[in-house]
């Protein structure tokens, strides 16, 4: 198997990972496939030569010199370019490590891991494993934290040992958490000291919340106690020798020792009473069903225990504390093997439909096609009743359109998968499964769904496609069920759109207008609703030179927050709890548009027609000039929005500064 990175055809990134072996690709930015001919295969293959042959040996000397700058510089630059080279990889993800970001540079790592061949495996493996040790020893000395929310080994680990198990003695984070060890003779505070205990002990807590193999979990538990039994043998031989004070260095190492013990006693019981099968169905049974809950028990037992030691083990109430969520941890985590609750996870014995893109859990869908995660996660697949489905694609779009006029959302999706079956271009297919999860209250792939069938649209039903738009997501943002984040897609869509043929049908404003006339009677409909101003505003100041159509913009978005700030002031059971939220907005929004709109017509009094038809000409053929002041204008506008509103604040008063310089220098061509 050969993957290259290429220029994606739907977004111009260059993260189109591609599979040489299947001709095939998907888009890490924007998660789109592309099939690939031989020639553009080719071309691909070209291309990831001439940038190895442009950086690799900067990238060689710079990693050589140790040159932080050169390095972080050369890496943002290969990073954007898309290099398809595991040592180019490695020194993104070491530029990272460097500069302090843990979670992206193992993100990195897994990239490299896929560049990466048999021949290279060792040099890449001990770069990583030095990269990583010596990030974690600087951060110590410095007394900083080097795990983070965002910061997992075990994804990094696991894509490693499951492409080249063959080439690995043990698996990375037990390798490093050995290794870890050999630091102790670079101890040189009680503190750095305390802080390499601490990133053993959250390497440990990682492992143990992704890896659910018992041996696995031992093989981790007893590398991780000889590594903190050796930071703790060179804290108190510098305790004897004077050169650390006794009472700083005597609670931390054999503290946690203590726990990693009771920790492998618990694993030691199961692997003496249970066999390796029994083991195997154990791991499988937790990947599908709710770990979480049990890992939070471990949780609170490591926390009880920091507490316990911090009390220099004289709080008996935590010490009691800690030693039953501990039983409880063991009791839980064993318990399908006691009540031979894994018999039920035999080999083929379920049949899982997708595995959860945000936690990595097994799911299996309802008869209606809905898979649900406990993490939140939620989509829909074809049920068996897609079979019974015409292969005629005319007659499946007739009855689309009856199941998008019933909002039938497990029809949607079958129809809309089973006229891209027969014809993956079909703009009507996308509008299906958009529409579908749409009502399944899945706003951002609706609107990213919406985007692709913009992109196959004919000319010729545009108005249906726009009909269909407007319907269903004026319906979707107004059910209650606020989505800040799906909203961001919402610039994607409107940029999108722009480019097709719906480019002239004006629907951001005509999705305001539609939106402005529902009944804002709970907060949280206002909320989402608010969200809308944001890309509205943004992409009509940005693709729009006319002082008019910027005016008629401010116009209708104040029509909105003004239905909303009626609507909120009638809420008596504020239900959501988001009314003071939603108040904020309305108040920053209504301030800030109104001072706009006051400001043209300030600015623009006595001017006649032709004069501003030519301001707009005029900018219109100096769109890159246009566009550098219109952005900053939109960035302070909402750079602070969701701030608690101060007619005073900070961020008005820069915000009305920058509506006033924009439109300054906007009439100065005049």
């Amino acid at each position: 198997m050969t993957i290259l990175l290429t220029k994606c055809p739907h977004c111009d990134s260059n993260f189109m990972l591609l599979n040489t072996d299947m001709s095939k690709g998907e888009c890490v930015a924007c998660g789109k496939e592309q099939a690939f001919n031989e020639k553009e295969i080719s071309e691909a293959e070209t291309r990831r030569d001439s940038l190895s042959e442009q950086y690799i040996g900067r990238l060689e000397k710079a990693y050589g010199d140790k040159d932080r700058e050169k390095m972080s510089s050369l890496a943002e630059e290969v990073a954007n370019a898309g290099i398809s080279s595991w040592y180019a990889w490695f020194c993104v993800g070491w530029s990272d490590l460097q500069e302090g970001r843990t979670g992206p540079a193992f993100d990195d790592f897994k990239l490299a891991a896929l560049f990466l061949d048999e021949e290279n495996f060792d040099e890449f493996y001990e770069l990583a494993m030095d990269a990583v040790l010596e990030s974690i020893e600087d951060a110590a000395r410095e007394d900083k934290d080097w795990s983070t929310e965002d910061t997992t080994l075990v994804d990094f680990t696991g894509a490693l040992f499951e492409r080249f198990e063959h080439l690995c003695e043990q698996d990375f984070m037990c390798d490093l958490i050995l290794r870890l060890g050999t630091l102790s003779d670079s101890i040189e505070t009680a503190r750095m000291g305390a802080s390499l205990i601490k990133e053993i002990m959250m390497i440990v807590m990682d492992y143990m919340s992704g890896n659910l193999f018992v041996e696995d979990r031992q093989n981790l538990l007893n590398n991780a106690k000889s590594s903190i039994d050796s930071v703790d043998e060179a804290m108190q031989a510098k305790a004897q020798d004077g050169s650390m004070a006794p009472n700083t260095v005597k609670i931390w190492g054999s503290g946690f020792s203590e726990f990693l013990q009771m920790l492998i006693d618990g694993g030691d019981k199961i692997v003496a009473q249970y066999s390796d099968e029994e083991m195997f169905s154990l791991c499988e049974y937790w990947g599908v069903n709710d770990y979480e809950a049990v890992f939070g028990l471990l949780q609170n037992a490591f926390e009880f225990h920091l507490g316990f030691m911090m009390s220099g083990k004289r709080n008996k109430g935590i010490q009691k504390k800690r030693d039953k969520a501990l039983s409880d941890y063991e009791t839980a985590f064993r318990k399908p093997l006691d009540e031979g609750l894994t018999s039920e996870m035999e080999q083929g014995a379920l049949d899982y439909d997708r595995i959860c893109p945000d936690c990595g859990k097994y799911l299996i869908a309802d008869e209606d096609g809905v898979i649900k995660c406990e993490c939140g996660f939620k989509s829909r697949i074809a049920t068996a009743d897609i079979d019974d489905l015409p292969e005629n694609v005319p007659e499946l779009v007739m009855m689309g359109r009856k199941a998008f006029l019933d909002r039938d959302p497990k029809m949607l999706n079958n129809i809309g998968e089973r006229i891209l079956e027969f014809d993956e271009n079909n703009w009507y297919g996308f509008v299906s499964l958009a529409s579908s999860c749409a009502i399944d209250g899945q706003i951002g792939e609706s609107m990213m769904l919406f985007t692709q069938a913009s992109e196959h649209l004919d000319q010729k039903d545009r108005k249906e496609f726009r009909d269909c738009l407007l319907d269903i997501l004026s319906e979707s943002i107004m059910s209650g069920d606020p989505d800040p984040m799906s909203m961001m897609f919402m610039h994607v869509l409107f940029e999108a759109l722009d480019r097709s043929p719906a480019k002239d049908c004006n629907t951001s404003l005509a999705l305001v207008d539609r939106v402005s006339k529902a009944s804002f009677d709970d907060s949280a409909k206002g909320f989402q609703a608010l969200m809308m101003v944001n890309p509205v505003f943004s992409f009509e100041i940005m693709h729009s030179t006319s002082l008019r159509h910027l005016k008629e913009t401010c116009s209708k978005l104040l029509d909105l927050v003004d239905a909303i700030r009626a609507g909120n002031v009638s809420i008596k059971k504020d239900s959501s709890n988001l009314k003071q939220d939603v108040s904020d907005y309305v108040r920053t929004y209504n301030d800030l548009l109104r001072h706009m709109m006051s400001s043209i017509d300030g600015r623009t009094a006595g001017m006649n027609d032709e004069k501003i038809g030519y301001l707009a000409g005029h900018w219109a053929a100096s769109m890159d000039a246009y566009s550098d002041m219109a952005s900053k204008v939109n960035e302070a506008m909402f750079e602070d929005d969701d701030a608690p509103y101060n007619p005073k604040s900070n961020s008005i008063m820069k915000a009305k500064h920058a509506i006033d310089r924009f439109l300054d220098d906007y009439l100065m061509s005049s």
